[in-house]
């Protein structure tokens, strides 16, 4: 037989009784139960609404991206085929290296997300490492052409360039400095062989200038002309050459004397009538200098900085003569 309580069996008839009757333990137990029953239910509910909302957003990026793949993918193979015809077209390594820019350039314009992907990266970045490879391949030879250049051997730096048939604007430009140093070369030889032959010319022209100083007497010892036995006086003689003298002096006029600016000086030393042999001696040897002097101006040229207003005191002829 039950216990009988007051808790149990008499509090809660008062409760009715009042309008205020407290819950007894299972039923508060009981209530409490079934709340939490319910909302393990709303939550179970609640897990389920987040696990599908979450199910339809991962199927939507899913979507989104399988979208974007084949978006990238189609318009990856457009762009693949405009990167290898840029490659493989005639255009400078510069150039192809620009036109793969401008094209990345205005792929991040039209498609910013697409131009940030991996793989466009990767695509790029291959055609730029082709075009350096392209670029290394058709200079192989650039190292040789240069020392070609430097010895100004342009013939031997050309035929190095079209070894591959194909010249390169590096190459192009080798072979313009190995034709520059050609020419300079070839300058320099001109001038030292043009130095060469004046200073002969010189040489010569001093020797024959001794020469025909040589030539006849400048003074005789005449007696007084009481004949006494005082000392004799050194008297100017009327200065004689010799014909055969005479002709080498004619030789030595028409071989040094040439051209159009020593043509009148030589046409006055075979035409004219001179007083005595001692002018023409004395003619001979004045043209002579001069074009002695006009030798070693061209081999020593005056510096127009240098240069000063009036006759000099010296000139390239001076010492020339002693």
């Amino acid at each position: 037989m039950a216990e009988f309580s007051y808790s149990d069996d008499i509090a809660p008839l008062k409760g009715d009784f009042f309008g205020m009757r407290p819950l007894s333990q299972r039923e508060s137990d009981y209530l409490m139960t079934s709340q939490r029953n319910t909302r393990a239910e709303e939550r179970k509910e609640e897990i389920a609404e987040l696990n599908y909302q979450r199910a339809v957003l991962a199927f939507n990026n899913a979507r989104e991206e399988s979208a974007r793949q084949k978006q990238e993918a189609d318009y990856l193979g457009q762009v693949s085929a405009n990167l290898s015809q840029i490659a493989k077209s005639n255009m400078s390594s510069f150039d192809k290296v620009r036109s793969i820019n401008d094209t990345r350039v205005s792929l991040f314009a039209d498609k910013p997300m697409l131009a940030k992907s991996a793989m466009t990266n990767s695509l790029f970045n291959s055609a730029l490492s082709s075009v350096q490879a392209q670029e290394s391949q058709d200079n192989r030879y650039l190292p040789q052409i240069q020392t070609l250049a430097q010895l100004g051997d342009a013939e031997a730096a050309k035929r190095m360039a079209n070894v591959d048939g194909l010249v390169t604007e590096q190459e192009e430009a080798m072979i313009e400095i190995a034709d520059a140093q050609a020419r300079a070369k070839q300058q320099q030889t001109r001038s030292q062989y043009a130095a060469k032959r004046i200073q002969s010319q010189a040489t010569d022209l001093k020797s024959d200038i001794a020469l025909v100083r040589k030539f006849g007497g400048e003074t005789d010892i005449m007696p007084d002309s009481d004949g006494g036995d005082d000392d004799g006086v050194s008297v100017a003689s009327p200065l004689v050459i010799d014909k055969d003298d005479l002709s080498q002096m004619r030789g030595i006029a028409q071989r040094h004397l040439k051209g159009p600016k020593y043509e009148q000086v030589l046409n006055k030393y075979l035409t004219f009538n001179f007083y005595d042999d001692a002018s023409r001696k004395s003619y001979l040897i004045n043209a002579l200098s001069e074009k002695a002097i006009d030798l070693l101006d061209s081999l020593y040229p005056v510096d127009s900085d240098s240069a000063t207003i009036g006759p000099s005191k010296t000139n390239a002829g001076t010492g020339f003569f002693k």
